[in-house]
């Protein structure tokens, strides 16, 4: 049995910027920078880290979030609707990294270890969250096999994330190894929006953030999707972190937005907005994204789900981080997702 040292801290400050970057290694959006941008953001989540040692070295590391608000994929409103109104009252502390599709847990590659430090993780967050309110302490966007704790319920969902691995020096580079297909629906799609006189302008700061707003709206409602209640904290506070704004303009008009957002060498593309009555501004957006990220030398693209095959042709690949683990101390929720789980 291994005899781990436990910090258990509220804020990221408790914990410092140096121990805390210690344990971030090469993970993407693990840092005390980005850490204190997603505080920030969920001004109103109550935050736990849970920092393990071993002989005095961080070996694992856990984040979750109390959340009340959380934006749910459930296809029926009135369900989503009954779900949001439940978890205001009893609500969901998520172990992800803030404001990403990430997993918020850091663990050893001993599978031994690795168990051990995933039962304490979550023995601490179980208790942690029966004194705030609970209902769930759910382990989400995990990668196959990464929870290895077999008597916890583990959920398979749909809709795996995308990710864009830059390998190339220059757009030019990139822009020369795609297929021939995708070379002439980037060449159409640049020109048809020349015709109209769609402008893609990137900025390193937020303008006109109720339009954008609004235009991020549009998406939401297109897709049938929850809006993401932290939108405008987001974009008024996105200076915190490395920030590339994107916009679409006609003459002067937004119709379309998208921001690159993160720290280091990655970055997250999100907050898509779109004028449904203009075409081509998506395809624009995302060219322009990947045409960001290859110039300012950024090594990772988290791309969201959706429009898999357009992306596929791109150069973006899927991330199977599509498995939810879930712990109460309620017996009762645990029957229900376990029954839910099959």
């Amino acid at each position: 049995m291994f005899k781990f040292g436990i910090q258990i801290a509220e804020r990221v400050s408790e914990i410092g910027a140096e121990k805390w970057n210690a344990t971030a290694s090469d993970y993407p959006f693990a840092s005390y920078r980005w850490y204190e941008f997603g505080e920030t953001v969920l001004d109103d989540a109550n935050s736990l880290y849970i920092l393990l040692t071993l002989d005095g070295e961080p070996v694992a590391r856990a984040t979750f979030w109390l959340l009340r608000h959380e934006p749910l994929p459930v296809p029926l409103k009135l369900v989503r609707s009954a779900m949001a109104t439940a978890f205001r009252r009893w609500p969901l502390l998520m172990c992800r990294t803030p404001l990403t599709d990430i997993s918020g847990l850091i663990l050893p590659q001993d599978p031994e270890l690795r168990n051990a430090a995933l039962r304490t993780f979550a023995e601490i967050a179980r208790d942690w969250g029966r004194e705030h309110g609970a209902s769930f302490t759910v382990f989400d966007y995990l990668v196959d096999e990464e929870f290895t704790i077999k008597d916890f319920p583990v959920i398979e969902i749909s809709g795996p994330s995308t990710r864009f691995l830059n390998r190339w020096d220059s757009f030019d580079d990139y822009f020369k190894q795609l297929g021939s297909s995708a070379r002439k629906d980037f060449n159409r799609h640049r020109n048809r929006a020349a015709d109209i006189g769609l402008v893609v302008q990137a900025q390193n700061h937020v303008t006109n953030i109720d339009r954008a707003i609004e235009l991020i709206r549009n998406v939401d409602r297109h897709h049938d999707t929850p809006p993401n209640p932290y939108l405008r904290r987001v974009l008024e506070n996105v200076h915190m972190v490395d920030t590339t704004w994107l916009t679409a303009e006609i003459d002067g008009r937004m119709v379309g937005c998208g921001l690159l957002m993160g720290n280091g060498a990655a970055r997250i593309l999100t907050c898509l907005g779109l004028d449904y009555d203009v075409q081509y501004v998506y395809f624009q957006m995302v060219y322009n994204a990947v045409r960001c990220a290859i110039e300012e030398k950024v090594q990772l693209v988290r791309g969201g789900g959706g429009a898999y095959e357009f992306k596929h042709r791109l150069g973006f690949e899927p991330v199977n981080n599509t498995q939810i683990a879930v712990v109460s101390s309620n017996t009762t929720f645990v029957n229900l997702i376990r029954r839910l789980a099959g």
